[in-house]
Order: structure tokens, then sequence, then C-alpha cells
């Protein structure tokens, strides 16, 4: 058996069986993409096109929830099974890197750990726009590229799909696909060889422009105004100088933006924020240049974190790509070395310019591995030290790409859901017990802990309004309440006087869940009845 199908077993193994462990894990953004593919799967397509959260995800899930599979346990089969096309194109650039036996099979095996925490750790299409770019570069980076106008196409196609996956891969592949064309073209020297060349590179180019054209038309129609997509306002706004945080958490509640949606997070776009721009005044960009050091200096150590040398290997890398790369004796190692180092540098630049955080960057972790091996491979052994020489590298280097996943499998029962100290876990046990002991459904809102309330709502099927204000009085808080017709406030661990009113509202938990009691908001009513002799106590009739 090869060793990629051998591989392919393996990564399918352990998915399966680390699965049912991870499956409590859900992050605030996977809520928004099951919230999407549900409205797909019940025929709301108008109210499913989002301006704000690419499609492809959502997309994939429809089959799985058609066949009855939990949306959660649905969203990380379709993660875990993007994890095939990762494995072959992992093998295809590095038969580019001519790496060879054994170092191809120590990077495999050191890329599917890396590729199983990505799938579990959270439901987001980050890791299905790593494996799309990695087909994609598996393709491009071919030495005989393009063989036939079908490879610009599906090169294209390839774009598309990331686009429609995670937005930033529209510009991304945008920038690498026209501009690293344009420099393999400059390169060429037959006439004849140009031609099939530029002639790929605008069938690529005409196939994304059609098919993302089409999904921009789409949303830019749903909107009333052009788009590509909404991000970059929320992030902008988020951003700007003296913003008190994400509007979700600081703007009160806020509505669905239809009835089976889960909460305002479904569609960002419609939530009205202060738009912002780093060229609107000298001040602003000098506190803009602050936000790309911080950025940097995020991205540096992403990196370090997942491998503490590869700083040095991206600087390897580089000086491969200067050195070897262009010259004219270069080898395809070396040129492919380089052009690996470079798309890193652009991809990583493009986030350094807005937010960076480490899931952005998981297809870095990957591009440092497959440099690393590019490497090891170019260090000029002694022909009868060669095999040992490139093993035992393999083996030490490769090695500690696997500190991260396996801190992340080890922490699996105790990693938070989100700032909180609370497990997802308990949190998963929590919405089992309303759910199932007091039949808590409906329009909720709470006073903070706003992830795991979308968690919690997501499992139970209801709609969440956020969490208060944090400038409301009391008397501000019930009228929010009441106005937009909150079924069940949920007040988690807070002695505030401003929570002292729901003592005339009933408590429908009655203490029983630890640090948390969910109130229904109808009032208290005094029972006409009177008090059974010797009881001391009045007796309520609750409604």
């Amino acid at each position: 058996m090869k060793t990629h199908y051998i591989m392919i077993v393996l990564w399918v193994a352990l998915g399966a069986i680390l699965l049912p462990l991870f499956l409590p894990l859900l992050n605030a953004d996977g809520t928004s993409y099951i919230s999407i593919a549900n409205q797909y799967w019940r025929g709301n397509w108008g109210q499913a096109v989002n301006g704000f959260w690419g499609p492809l995800l959502s997309w994939l899930l429809i089959p799985f929830l058609a066949a009855g599979v939990a949306s959660v346990t649905a969203a990380k089969i379709v993660l875990l099974l993007a994890g095939i096309p990762m494995i072959l194109a992992l093998r295809r650039i590095a038969a580019e890197l001519d790496l060879g036996e054994p170092l191809t099979t120590m990077l495999l095996i050191a890329a599917i750990p890396i590729g199983v925490y990505m799938a579990l750790c959270m439901i987001t299409p980050d890791f299905l726009v790593a494996v799309i770019l990695l087909v994609y570069l598996a393709v491009f980076l071919r030495s005989g590229f393009p063989r036939s106008l079908a490879e610009g196409a599906f090169c294209g196609l390839l774009g598309t799909l990331a686009y429609w996956a995670k937005p930033y891969a529209f510009f991304f592949f945008l920038a690498h696909f026209l501009g690293f064309s344009f420099v393999r073209f400059w390169f060429r020297r037959k006439g004849v060889e140009r031609r099939r060349f530029l002639a790929a590179v605008l069938a690529g180019a005409a196939v994304f422009a059609v098919l993302s054209g089409t999904w921009i038309g789409i949303i830019s129609h749903k909107y009333g105004r052009p788009l590509i997509n909404s991000a970059s306002k929320i992030n902008w706004s988020y951003l700007r100088p003296g913003s008190p945080g994400q509007p979700v958490l600081t703007q009160g509640f806020l509505p669905p933006p239809n009835k089976t949606a889960i909460s305002a997070w479904e569609d960002p776009t419609l939530i009205s924020v202060t738009e912002w721009s780093p060229l609107q005044s000298s001040r602003d960009f000098v506190y803009y240049l602050g936000l790309v050091k911080t950025n940097a200096t995020n991205l540096y150590r992403s990196l370090v974190d997942f491998f503490p040398l590869a700083p040095l290997v991206l600087l390897g890398g580089g000086v491969v790509a200067v050195f070897r790369g262009f010259g004219r004796r270069a080898s395809t190692r070396a040129i492919r070395i380089g052009m690996l180092t470079l798309t890193l540098a652009l991809y990583s630049a493009g986030y350094a310019l807005v937010l960076v955080e480490e899931r952005y960057l998981w297809i870095d972790w990957y591009l440092v591995l497959l440099i690393l091996g590019g490497l090891i491979a170019a260090i000029p052994w002694k022909s009868r030290w060669k095999v040992w020489g490139r093993t035992a590298s393999a083996v030490v280097l490769f090695g500690a790409f696997l500190v991260l996943p396996i801190r992340f499998f080890g922490q699996s029962r105790t990693i938070s859901a989100s700032d909180t100290r609370m497990s997802a876990r308990e949190v998963h046990e929590i919405a089992k017990i309303l759910k199932s002991r007091f039949g808590i459904a409906g329009l909720t809102a709470s006073n903070r802990n706003w992830n795991e309330m979308l968690f919690i709502t997501t499992f139970n099927h209801g709609q969440y309004f956020g969490q208060i204000k944090p400038t409301w009085t009391s008397a501000e808080l019930e009228s929010a309440l009441l106005r937009n017709r909150i079924r069940y406030f949920f007040l988690w661990r807070d002695n505030d006087p401003l929570f002292d009113f729901l003592n005339g509202y009933i408590e429908v938990t009655h203490g029983e869940i630890p640090g948390l009691k969910v109130f229904l908001m109808k009032k208290k009513i005094k029972s006409r009845m009177a008090a059974a002799p010797g009881s001391g106590k009045a007796l309520h009739a609750f409604l």
C-alpha cells in the first residue's frame, strides 16, 4: 500500500477515535455557520444568503443535515473529511520539493495531528481555506504547469472555493495567482510556452471572475450595495480608536436577523456600527501603525508557539530563494522553497494589516512544515549519510510540530469554551439540564457569558438577544427585557443591586444550577389563599 493511503487510513482512524471527545466544543462563529446551514436546509435561501460569513462550510453541512446527523457532529465530520485532500496536496508538494522517502512520510506523520487539532478545536472555515489553498499550490507549483487549459481553470475554481470558504481568500488568490503568474510568465523564453501559459492563466482568471462574481452579485443584491464581504466594516469599527469592543458585547440586546436565526451574530452586516478608516486623519494613521505593529508581534508569537524555530526556517527559505532560487543554475527545489516562502509572507502580510488570530494563520503552519522539509532535503549530506542524516533531522525537527496538538488533546476535558473558566463539557451539561428538566426555550438574554449563551441556545434551538449594555440602569434593563419580549433572563453569578428588580419575577431553576439563575419574565402575583395554619408562610401562585 502506498504511503499516502496509509496516512489517509491513519487520519480517518484518529478522527473517528477523537471525534466523540470533542463534540462539546463549539465556538461562536460555529453557531452562525450551523444556523445558516439549517436555513439552507429548510429552504430559507433569502435568509441564508449572508454578506459576512462565507457559504462553503454551511453548504457542505447540508447533506449531513439531510441525513439526520446532528449539526455540531456534521460540522466536525466535514472538517475531518477535508483532511484527505490535505494529505494528497502535501504529498504532491513534497514531490515537487523532491523530498523523497522517508522524509515525505515523516512530514505527513507530523501533519496529521496538526490537522486533527485544526478540525476538532473549533468549527471554522480556516482549516478548509488552508486545505483548498494547499491543493491550489499543489497544482500551481508543478514544474509542468500548465499542462492544459483545464489546470488553469481548476486553479480559478479552487480560488473561488477558498473565497466561498472565507472572503479573505478572494484578495489573496487574486494577488498570488496573478502576481506569481506574471513572474513565471516573465521567465519563460519560448513564445509557444508563453502563449500556453497565458491562456491557462486567463482561463483560471475567467473561472474565478464568473463564479466569484456570481456570489458577489447575490450578496450585493441582498444588501443593496456592491459587496465582496462585510467583515472589513465590522473589523475596522471594532479596531477604531476608543472602540468599546465588539458590538454584540457592548450595544445591549440585539434581535436576531430573522425568526429562525440563533442570534444577531448570524448576520453582523445588519448591526449598526461606527465606520472608521485609518486614512481619516494623520492621527488615525499613526494609531493604525500601532495596530500593525501589534499584529506583527502576534504573527511572530503564533509561529513561534507552533514551532519555536519557525523564524529560522523562514530565514532559511528566504536565503535559499535569493541565492539559489533565482540564479542561472537554480534547482526546482530551491525555486519551490522560495515560492512557498513568498506565499507565506504574502498570506500573513494581509492579516498583519488588519487583525491576527492564530486560526487565521493555519496554512502558515503547513507552509513552514514544507519549507523545513525542503531545507532538510537541500542539506548536502555525504552519500553514505544522506538517508540517515535526513531521517534523524526530520525526526527531531518534525517532532517539535507535535507539541501544540498533543497539548491540546491533553486539555480536551478542561479547555474553556470562552474567556470564563467553565469547560465546554460543563456548558453542554447545563444546556441539557435546562432543556430536559426545565423546558427552557424561546427568546433569551443574559447579564454576561455571551459565548456560553450562544452554545446553550444552539443546543436548545432557541434565540439569544445577547447580553446587557454595560451602562444600563435597572429601569433601562427591565424596559429592554419587556420591550424585546424576552422570555427568559439568565443571571450568571452576580450580586449587583442592578438585578434586584428580578426578585419580582419567577426564578424557574430554583438555584439548582450553581452560579446560574434563570428568570421567567412574568411577575409574581400573591395568592388570595391564606397561609396554612402553623406554616408561617404565605403561599404564592405563579403565572
